[in-house]
């Protein structure tokens, strides 16, 4: 069973912005994309811009418009047989799809994965970073829907004369860091699924993102089975290890200074922990108030501690250098052997949390905690 996040405000862009900026696995940086579009964006733009009200069928309402909650989004008007038009609710206001789409445009660093999840092959992805071939990490290359005809828009800026060219039916922006003004114009090309205001910005949890998806796409009870699969490999993890529930658990990112990144259950990394059993230390959650992060300086360091700590660095590189950092050295679960470097594929699995990226991580996570621990 997924554990859900108690309801949190929405934080300050500026804030996310520079999270986004500086924290591993949460920065998006890359050059211009404008190459890998197809067609004349300038005319596509205009149509877009004249057609868009008609097509997109949505209606924005203000901004911090109250989320629905829960695993499925209530009264969406679509049926498990697909039936359109699909009403959804975002936190900027009510996304209507009139007909089941076929071009399907990803702009969230994601959500790719759950398009593919579906066997739908989208026309755009979003890059987030890494630089995996064609924008897709080993789990979401393996898909069958998975192929050379993806364009791959590129992590930093939203170019809406690339994204109006590729003429999508749909755009998902679920896990993004949109605002008004991005989903205003948007809507000008397609309808836009937008996460609620439930969750912090990047906190929607993968079940939820998948339904939302599925739903969209007509294709509800796929992703429902899809789902419930993942839980249950989730849910057997979890029952094959009793000794793990109510022990504490740490995903945290620190760097050559000793300053550090540990992540809350609002994150992809620190939920996927809680759903194994774990629980992240009160320590952890109070300092990061409303944000899905915590962060200190060298001297709160050991604030970190926990049964067990799950690391990654800035710079793989970094990892000799900070483990030899005195105070690092000198948290208890680190100078007991309960730490773990979580390397780059399998931290990339724990960060993406999707339906693909799960299974992935669990196999590579489970025997490496086990290991650490000697469970």
């Amino acid at each position: 069973m997924t554990i859900r996040p108690s309801r949190r405000g929405r934080r300050a862009s500026a804030t996310l912005a520079a999270v986004c900026t500086t924290a591993l696995l949460v920065a998006a940086c890359g050059g211009d994309d404008d190459d890998s579009a197809a067609g004349d964006t300038t005319a596509a733009a205009e149509t877009a811009s004249t057609t868009g009200a008609t097509t997109a069928g949505t209606t924005a309402g203000t901004e911090g418009t109250e989320g629905t909650g829960g695993t499925v989004p209530a009264d969406t008007g679509a049926t498990a047989d697909g039936t359109f038009p699909v009403s959804i609710e975002n936190m900027f206001g009510t996304t209507v799809i009139e007909s089941k789409p076929e071009r399907v445009v990803s702009i969230g660093y994601t959500e790719g994965d759950a398009v593919l999840a579906l066997g739908v092959t989208p026309v755009a992805i979003r890059d987030w970073y890494g630089e995996q071939p064609g924008g897709l990490w080993a789990w979401a290359a393996e898909s069958p829907a998975a192929d050379d005809s993806i364009t791959v828009l590129q992590s930093e800026e939203l170019n809406f004369e690339k994204i109006a060219a590729l003429d999508p039916d749909v755009i998902i922006a679920m896990v993004s860091e949109i605002e008004q003004t991005d989903y205003d114009k948007l809507t000008e090309i397609a309808p836009v699924l937008a996460q609620t205001d439930e969750y912090v910005q990047f906190g929607t949890p993968w079940d939820e993102v998948q339904l939302t998806i599925g739903r969209a796409l007509g294709m509800e009870d796929e992703a429902q089975a899809i789902v419930d699969d993942v839980t249950a490999q989730i849910a057997d993890a979890a029952a094959a290890h009793p000794d793990w529930a109510g022990q504490t658990a740490n995903f945290v990112v620190p760097a050559t200074d000793g300053s550090w990144y540990a992540y809350t259950d609002q994150d992809n990394r620190g939920r996927l922990l809680t759903e194994l059993g774990f629980e992240i230390p009160q320590e952890i959650l109070g300092l990061a108030g409303d944000l899905f992060y915590a962060q200190g300086s060298g001297e709160q360091l050991h604030l970190v501690d926990a049964d067990l700590i799950t690391y990654n660095t800035f710079v793989a590189d970094d990892q000799a250098i900070v483990d030899q950092l005195p105070l690092w050295a000198s948290i208890p679960a680190v100078a007991d052997g309960r730490s773990l470097f979580i390397g780059e594929q399998l931290a990339g699995a724990m960060s993406f949390s999707t339906t693909l990226s799960i299974p992935y991580a669990i196999e590579g996570l489970v025997p490496e905690i086990e290991a650490t621990l000697g469970s």
